[in-house]
């Protein structure tokens, strides 16, 4: 959770319900923390308006999802996409369609049709920090280019947005 500009940012990874990872949780769950919010005056906003500055008072949400999971896919056609909210999806295009956890390309171009913002999280899910930058900056230029263009390629859309790995970030990148 961080608090940005008028905006709370939430980000999720998977709504599994296995508890296997702290930060995996059931769509039940995601259902009434969404009512409780909203019950509690929070308003939903997307990607773009957060970017445009589109917020009303300080009781604005933006929820971002990493990594691709499948089961954010479900989640948003159950839970969010009823609920109006469009969140801001982090693809690793690696996995997409390769891995039996992530989404695959049909359904990333279907959120994005519905107005998700579908953002790079490199290519491989690679950390991207100081360190990583100094050790290797072509392999951080890879991740991002890579990235970027499989998503545009594969979504018909631009991708404008860049979600760290990991919640890295770097001061030289």
């Amino acid at each position: 959770i961080e608090n940005r500009a008028g905006a709370v940012i939430l980000c999720d990874h998977s709504f599994i319900g296995s508890h296997k990872y702290e930060t995996d949780f059931p769509v039940t769950q995601l259902d009434e923390q969404i009512s409780l919010l909203q019950k509690n005056g929070f308003r939903f906003i997307s990607f773009e308006e957060f970017i445009a500055g589109k917020r009303s008072g300080s009781r604005n949400v933006l929820i971002t999802i990493d990594d691709g999971n499948v089961s954010a896919f479900f989640a948003y056609r159950t839970v969010l996409k009823k609920a109006g909210i469009r969140p801001l999806f982090a693809i690793y295009p690696s996995a997409v369609g390769k891995r039996s956890y992530a989404m695959n390309w049909e359904q990333i171009r279907e959120l994005s049709v519905d107005g998700c913002t579908i953002a790079s999280h490199g290519f491989s899910h690679q950390r991207m920090d100081d360190a990583a930058m100094l050790a290797n900056p072509a392999m951080i230029e890879r991740e991002i280019r890579v990235s970027k263009r499989i998503i545009e390629d594969n979504t018909e859309k631009t991708v404008e947005a860049f979600v760290y790995p990991f919640g890295a970030h770097g001061r030289g990148i």
